[in-house]
């Protein structure tokens, strides 16, 4: 149930069944995927309780497929993670598996993907400060992340690799580089 209502809980339910199918993912990790990403992060989304529900889902299918994630567990555990970071900083349901799926992608799986995301959020103020970096916004409000990390790169231009890993690194930490 996730701490949902019962009727939350029964549309949940039938979206993590049809994504379960689809990704042929565990039920019950599929399910409790669904709920965790609902709960921090269904707030920001549009329509019914049904439509965000089938939102979150096709959003989660497509990230599975898209990227080097070799089964909805592993998303999960990124999502698990990164949900709740995602929703402090209120970056979007789709930024946010983006981003963990390119994480994944390049080597950080599963959780590993979402205590990088975790980290990078943690240290993204203190960076835009030292570095004199925009946290860009769209016009919902929510963090462009992608736009974000496109002002954070390009003060890093004119470095050269080693300058580039270790200002990365002291700003990050090991986590975030």
């Amino acid at each position: 149930s996730a701490g949902m209502e019962a009727s939350i809980s029964r549309a949940a339910t039938e979206t993590a069944l049809k994504v379960a199918k689809i990704t042929r993912g565990n039920s019950e990790e599929v399910a409790a995927i669904v709920g965790t990403t609902f709960n921090n992060l269904g707030g920001e989304l549009a329509g019914t309780t049904e439509q965000k529900l089938s939102t979150i889902g096709n959003i989660l299918t497509k990230t599975q497929f898209k990227f080097q994630i070799k089964d909805f567990a592993q998303l999960g555990e990124s999502m698990k993670f990164g949900a709740s970071t995602a929703a402090s900083y209120n970056i979007s349901l789709a930024e946010t598996a983006t981003t963990l799926g390119q994480l994944n992608s390049a080597g950080l799986q599963g959780s590993r993907a979402g205590t990088a995301f975790n980290a990078v959020m943690r240290n993204m103020n203190k960076a835009s400060e030292e570095l004199g970096f925009e946290l860009l916004r769209n016009a919902d409000g929510s963090l462009d992340l992608a736009g974000t990390l496109t002002e954070l790169e390009g003060t890093l231009d004119g470095l050269d690799i080693d300058e580039r890993a270790s200002l990365l690194q002291q700003l990050f930490g090991d986590e975030g580089m």
